[in-house]
């Protein structure tokens, strides 16, 4: 069961990849991970509700009201979790309903339910009825908190992913864009927000055959991520196969080799230290 969380959703990878086409003969006998789109964890905003804000200002009634969605807000997101969408979404929906009811279209709790349902009807492909809810988060989050908030900029980002799906390129590279350069103003160019963002910007563009441009930014997350979170980090890895596709597709297969089977060993030593500490016991010695 997912507790009330104490502090505000953060801007994380989403398990929704988008291919650059098929590994070249010499990638690893492994999953092979293509370029990220940053949203949140699946395409749902985890977050609860942080009770002294909920039940500021509320009648005893309306405040266990509150409680209630938040619970039914928490279980549509382990339903989502599960693939139980259709179960998910009935209780989004109820949840959205409520909160609007007791606490308004503008509060958060209300905003922070309709982008679940939108990020929803984005797996469902139901894009217009998504493209719609996100519109009015992006506007109600813009005028509560701010063009630059970084809640405001991650509904921009889920919108720009589903723009993208509905494959209205030109106008998802646009709001990618927006969110690169509203998260560098707000957070800075090196921040993890702001690189998840710039690593949206760049599937985009070698997705739709710009390698000139969406090389060096990868290049350039590459490079931060192996300095902040280091060379075994999930993200480092990632960015890193994202390049190594890229390069493959350009027919750079020397470099391409190389970068896989950095990723290879790395990958292989987070796999050997996740089992060190799941397990208590190192991993077998092999000749």
């Amino acid at each position: 069961m997912l507790g009330w969380m104490e502090s505000e959703p953060q801007l994380v990878q989403a398990p929704s990849f988008r291919q650059l086409g098929p590994p070249p003969a010499f990638a690893p006998a492994v999953p092979l991970f293509a370029s990220h789109r940053a949203t949140l964890p699946t395409r749902a905003e985890r977050s609860g509700y942080k009770r002294r804000e909920s039940h500021a200002g509320l009648e005893p009634d309306a405040g266990r009201r509150v409680d209630e969605l938040g619970a039914e807000m928490n279980r549509g997101i382990v339903l989502m979790g599960s693939g139980s969408l259709q179960q998910a979404r009935a209780l989004f929906e109820k949840a959205m309903g409520g909160f609007m009811g007791v606490l308004g279209p503008q509060h958060s709790h209300t905003l922070r339910a309709q982008l679940n349902l939108a990020d929803l009807l984005a797996d469902l492909g139901e894009h217009k009825k998504g493209k719609k809810l996100y519109e009015q988060v992006i506007a109600g989050r813009t005028a509560t908190l701010g063009a630059l908030s970084s809640e405001t900029l991650m509904a921009q980002n889920n919108l720009a992913n589903l723009l993208d799906d509905m494959g209205r390129v030109d106008e998802a590279r646009e709001l990618y864009e927006s969110v690169v350069a509203g998260l560098t103003e707000a957070c800075g160019s090196t921040h993890t927000e702001t690189l998840m963002a710039r690593m949206n910007l760049a599937a985009l563009l070698a997705a739709n055959g710009d390698t000139v441009n969406a090389k060096p930014m990868y290049e350039a997350v590459l490079s931060e991520y192996m300095r902040q979170l280091g060379p075994t980090h999930t993200e480092t890895l990632r960015a890193q196969m994202n390049l190594a596709a890229l390069l493959a597709d350009e027919g750079d297969t020397s470099r391409a080799k190389e970068l896989f089977e950095v990723w290879h060993s790395h990958l292989a030593a987070q796999t050997c230290s996740v089992f060190h500490t799941q397990s208590g016991q190192p991993p077998a010695a092999t000749l």
